[in-house]
């Protein structure tokens, strides 16, 4: 599995964009990130293709809805991480609703706005069930497009 983050607006407080799976024309959510600063801690992560790998998040165990949602869909909780972006780990992607709600991780949504997504855990909990077969089906990648910097 491919995904393919291209982002189209960048604020003084965010980044955000639209990511898609694979080939396909529609997107499956939008995105927020931080801003298009410098590529580095405290930026957006910068242009490039990375792998994307579920396991565990500490931070994330014990989220309510999300221990609900991995139950219903038969699996441990494992969250989305972002491998390979240089100089950073623990970049996830998750549910988040404004660049303050980050620390450099990639939020998902339904709907967007300037500096704010709405409908992030329902995105999350659909992209979350194709992300699980992805991973069982040979891997996930991620390609992120736009943006000033690149790796």
């Amino acid at each position: 599995m491919n995904l393919i983050l291209s982002r189209d607006t960048f604020t003084e407080k965010s980044t955000s964009g639209l990511l898609y799976i694979d080939q396909e024309t529609k997107p499956e959510c939008c995105t927020l990130e931080l801003p298009n600063v410098d590529g580095k801690p405290g930026s957006c992560i910068p242009q490039g293709t990375y792998s994307v790998i579920l396991n565990h998040s500490p931070k994330f165990s014990g989220d309510r809805t999300f221990d609900e949602l991995t139950a219903r869909l038969g699996v441990l909780p494992l969250m989305p991480e972002i491998k390979g972006i240089p100089g950073r780990s623990e970049i996830r992607i998750h549910w988040l609703n404004t660049p303050d709600e980050t620390e450099g991780c990639v939020g998902v949504g339904e709907m967007r706005s300037a500096d704010f997504i709405g409908g992030s855990r329902a995105a999350f909990a659909s992209l979350y069930a194709k992300l699980i077969l992805g991973a069982n089906a040979g891997g996930i990648t991620i390609q992120v497009l736009s943006g000033a910097f690149s790796t």
